[in-house]
């Protein structure tokens, strides 16, 4: 069994349900409320620098040419397509929905929307990475766990779209597209494989520190989901 075979082995449970929350299986089928949708945009876009940060960190940290170069790549698509469609999405909810963002979400319609308590736990927790790690294996398995956990929501519903034909509004469809597909899906098999190969350089202490890393972010990844499923405010 290999090291990340492992890694999920051992977080099984936890993995399957950071897969299947509520959240992401009604975004997959267009069901999910709008005011929920803006409330998981404005969250996630709260971290959204810090996730570049956490990549300019791999990239320090990686000894590897032809993996700084696959890294840097990553970096530009984060930059583009995928900050365009946060602008692009709240821009169309506060359009078309703006009354019942209104009146569930008032809080997140500010110049300074409310960070909910689960993202202020998820900051902290990838700013030590940034402040802390000084092993490339440890912030390339926090960075594997969370787009792992993307692809997976992705995958799990994506058999449901085809067989039910679903056709997806852009404010939907764009997100699942972002994190499924073979672009995607072969950039987490190099992160799996990043894993495999800097853990052969791990202490024992090392290696025991990206346990605690992947189990930890799967939670932070649920908490995450469950928070902004749940705000109203």
């Amino acid at each position: 069994m290999s090291k990340v075979e492992q890694l999920l082995e051992k977080n099984k449970a936890k993995f399957q349900e950071s897969i299947t929350h509520p959240l992401t299986n009604e975004l997959c089928d267009g069901t999910l409320p709008d005011y929920k949708l803006y409330t998981f945009l404005v969250q996630d876009l709260q971290y959204f620098h810090i996730a570049l940060r956490i990549m300019g960190k791999a990239l320090s940290l990686c000894t590897n040419g032809d993996s700084l170069v696959v890294l840097g790549k990553q970096v530009a698509l984060l930059a583009g397509r995928e900050n365009d469609y946060f602008d692009i999405t709240m821009g169309i909810l506060k359009e078309t929905s703006l009354k019942e963002l209104q009146e569930n979400i008032p809080l997140l319609l500010t110049d300074s929307p409310v960070r909910l308590l689960q993202v202020k736990s998820y900051i902290q927790f990838m700013e030590k990475l940034i402040d802390n790690v000084t092993c490339y294996a440890e912030i390339i398995t926090y960075i594997y766990v969370m787009e792992k956990v993307y692809l997976g929501w992705a995958q799990y519903n994506s058999e449901k779209l085809k067989s039910q034909q679903i056709k997806l509004a852009y404010k939907h469809q764009e997100w699942i597209d972002l994190h499924s597909g073979e672009e995607f899906e072969t950039w987490v098999e190099f992160l799996a494989n990043e894993i495999e190969r800097a853990s052969t350089e791990c202490s024992p202490e090392q290696w025991a520190r990206c346990n605690a890393i992947f189990a930890e972010t799967v939670q932070l990844e649920i908490n995450f989901f469950e928070g902004c499923y749940n705000f109203k405010g």
